[in-house]
C-alpha cells in the first residue's frame, strides 16, 4: 500500500508539473514564433548592412558616441520652465534663461565635433531650448497682462476724490 501510494503521488506530482509547464508553453508559443520571424528579418538586414552595422547617421562609430553633457538636464529646465510660467512667471523666466544659455553652450559644443554625441542628445537640448523659449514667451505675455489689468482698475478708481477726503475707503 505504501508504494502504491508514494506511486500515485509521483504520477499526481507528474501531471501537475507537465500541466504547469503546458500552460507556460501556451504563453510562450505566440512569442517563439513572432522571435524567429523577426530574427530571420534581422539576420537577412544584417547580411545586407554589413559595412554600417556599428555606425550610426553620421558615419561615427556608436562605440565611440556618447550623450551631450547636461542635455537632459536642459530638457527638464525647459518642461519646468514652460509649466511654472503659468503659475509663477518669474520663476519661468529663470529656468527659462538657464536652460537656453545652458543649450547654446551644449550646441555649440555638438557643433565642434558633431561624431562624438549622439543624435538623442542634441534632439534633447533642441526639445529643451524649444520648451525654454515657449515659457519665457508666456511668462512675460503673463506679467503684461497682469500689469494691463491692474492699470484699468487703477484707472477706474476715483483717486481725486480718495486724495482730498471725500471719499473714505
Amino acid at each position: 500500500m505504501i508504494k502504491k501510494a508514494g506511486i500515485n503521488r509521483l504520477f499526481l506530482y507528474n501531471l501537475n508539473f507537465l500541466s504547469y509547464y503546458s500552460k507556460i508553453w501556451i504563453l510562450y508559443f505566440p512569442f517563439l514564433i513572432f522571435t524567429s520571424t523577426n530574427n530571420q528579418k534581422n539576420k537577412d538586414m544584417e547580411t545586407e548592412n554589413t559595412q554600417t552595422e556599428n555606425t550610426n547617421q553620421t558615419g561615427a562609430p556608436n562605440s565611440f558616441q556618447h550623450e551631450i553633457p547636461n542635455a537632459s538636464v536642459i530638457l527638464i529646465l525647459g518642461i519646468i520652465a514652460l509649466v511654472i510660467s503659468f503659475f509663477n512667471s518669474l520663476v519661468g523666466i529663470v529656468a527659462g534663461v538657464v536652460a537656453l544659455v545652458m543649450a547654446r553652450n551644449a550646441e555649440r559644443l555638438y557643433h565642434q565635433t558633431p561624431r562624438l554625441y549622439t543624435l538623442s542628445s542634441y534632439s534633447n537640448i533642441r526639445s529643451g531650448r524649444t520648451c525654454a523659449i515657449i515659457g519665457i514667451v508666456i511668462a512675460i505675455l503673463k506679467i503684461i497682462l497682469i500689469g494691463i489689468i491692474l492699470g484699468l482698475l487703477g484707472a477706474f478708481i476715483p483717486w481725486d476724490q480718495i486724495t482730498h477726503g471725500s471719499i473714505q475707503l
